[in-house]
Parts: C-alpha cells; sequence; structure tokens
C-alpha cells in the first residue's frame, strides 16, 4: 500500500490459512522435538537477519517517490539496520559461530545503533555454553505456551 499510494479495505478473505508445524511463523509446536525446534528457530533468526535487504529497498523506494522523508528515511534506515544485527548476531552466538564473526556484527550494534547492553548480552551468549541452554530453555517455554 505504501509503494501503490492507497489502503483499501476488502471485507472478503484473499487466502486460506492453517497453522501446522511446517509454517516458519506461527506454527503448531505439537510433536516437535526439540532438535526440530531449534533448527526452526535458526531459521526464523536467519529469516530475521534477511528480512532488511526487502526493507531497505522498499524504504528507498519509499523516499524516492516522496512517501517518506529524509529524516525518516534515515530513522528507518538505522532501525532496519539494527533489527538484522541483532537477528544475525544472535543466530551467530547460538552457533557458536568464530569470534571473527560475532565481533564486527557488535561493533556495528555499539557504533552505529548504541546497542553496547545488547551487543554484550549476545557476546555472552556466545561464549557461555549455560547462557545458551537458558536461551534454548526460555524459548522452547515461549513456544511451548503459546
Amino acid at each position: 500500500a505504501l509503494l501503490l499510494g492507497r489502503i483499501r479495505f476488502l471485507s472478503e478473505p484473499l487466502m486460506d490459512y492453517r497453522q501446522h508445524s511446517a509454517n516458519l511463523f506461527n506454527y503448531a509446536v505439537g510433536g516437535m522435538t526439540e532438535a526440530e525446534f531449534r533448527k526452526r528457530d535458526l531459521r526464523h533468526l536467519a529469516a530475521h537477519a534477511a528480512f532488511p535487504v526487502q526493507w531497505s529497498r522498499d524504504l528507498e523506494c519509499a523516499r524516492r517517490s516522496g512517501r517518506v522523508s529524509p529524516f525518516r528515511h534515515w530513522l528507518l534506515s538505522g532501525r532496519i539496520g539494527q533489527h538484522g544485527r541483532r537477528a544475525l548476531l544472535t543466530k551467530h552466538a547460538m552457533e557458536t559461530r568464530p569470534w571473527a564473526e560475532c565481533l564486527p556484527l557488535a561493533a556495528a550494534l555499539c557504533c552505529r545503533h548504541g546497542d553496547f547492553i545488547k551487543a554484550i548480552k549476545l557476546l555472552w551468549l556466545r561464549g557461555s555454553p549455560m547462557a545458551r541452554k537458558r536461551y534454548w530453555a526460555r524459548a522452547w517455554a515461549r513456544r511451548a505456551a503459546a
């Protein structure tokens, strides 16, 4: 709607949707093992790390067409970058990727976004097996409760 310039409400359903265990988002938890859940959660983090590429394209298109002011473009660009870097650093931490991959992302979160506390927490997550175990336990509990 942002790109086309108008929003319209349609009272009729345009598609059928059902929730099942193969959905990446809003999936049914029942019957999924913890290992399968961890794989799915890492795919979810990877998807969130990839979203900013398209969001940035859409935002740039909106800026060029005059639908977003330069100041709003600047603000949203920062938030988009922050979202992608947080998701990617979380994914890297949970996969215990090399420090050489994690540290530049943490530095970008600190320098570009002022996100010092989140960067430190995610680096702690990367370095601490107990922190990763707690992360998985909390994520599993949240998904199971939903």
